[in-house]
């Protein structure tokens, strides 16, 4: 069996901002200053979706898709 272990400092606030300048990431990270051409997170209109709703329609959506997308 293969051990996984966690990246250090992936989640430093250091390594994070140089995701966000390098690589345009996000991060949540309170030290960390995003972009300026970034959409702040809190302007951005979340989507809900009712699960149930979804599932009912699945096999609509999975045949639009391959419709839109030539899959």
């Amino acid at each position: 069996m293969v051990e996984t272990r966690p990246v250090e400092g992936v989640d430093s606030a250091e390594t994070q901002q140089m995701l966000v300048e390098m690589f345009a990431h996000r991060s949540f990270h309170a030290q960390v200053k995003e972009k300026g051409e970034h959409i702040p997170l809190a302007n951005l209109k979340l989507l809900k979706a009712d699960p149930a709703a979804v599932q009912a329609q699945s096999e609509e959506i999975k045949a639009r898709y391959a419709r839109i997308f030539g899959v």
